[in-house]
């Protein structure tokens, strides 16, 4: 029942920013109505969320800073990584002694690293199963020539 009347709390929430972002379009609202939608449990809403975080970046608004921050945590959360870590740095370069963005950027590259390792691993694995798979076949056609060739002759 609580967990009910919460997702009724963020319906609401979202659609009252909604509505004050889609009456007063200025860099405010806009920022506020994605860090809305980036706290939503709904990837629709996180990569709306991401549209509006690029395009702030883009217009250089004065919300700049917060964008490139909640991009690249929003991105971390949907597992992309990649794009992740580029907001991040983008940030890390403006601002090298934040350990907040140190932090953040620390835990993207970690897993960042993890999933390229799992990747690897996973690539590796299914190289080794090709070329057993191609070794087999070829050892499967040279016992079938063998044993076809040796029929004809007897």
């Amino acid at each position: 029942k609580i967990i009910s009347i919460y997702f009724v709390c963020l319906i609401c929430i979202y659609s009252d920013t909604k509505a004050i972002w889609e009456m007063e379009r200025t860099d405010e609202t806009q920022f506020r109505y994605a860090c809305s939608l980036s706290r939503s449990t709904t990837q629709t809403h996180h990569f709306e969320a991401i549209e509006i975080f690029e395009q702030l970046i883009r217009d250089d608004s004065s919300f700049r800073r917060g964008c490139l921050f909640n991009a690249a945590q929003t991105y971390y959360s949907l597992g992309k990584f990649d794009r992740a870590r580029t907001f991040c740095e983008e940030l890390y370069r403006e601002e090298p002694d934040n350990n907040q963005v140190k932090q953040m950027h620390l835990a993207i590259t970690f897993k960042h690293n993890a999933e390229k390792e799992r990747q690897d691993k996973h690539n590796q694995d299914v190289n080794n199963n090709i070329a057993w798979g191609v070794g087999l076949t070829v050892v499967a056609l040279g016992v079938g020539l063998l044993f076809s060739a040796g029929g004809r002759k007897g």
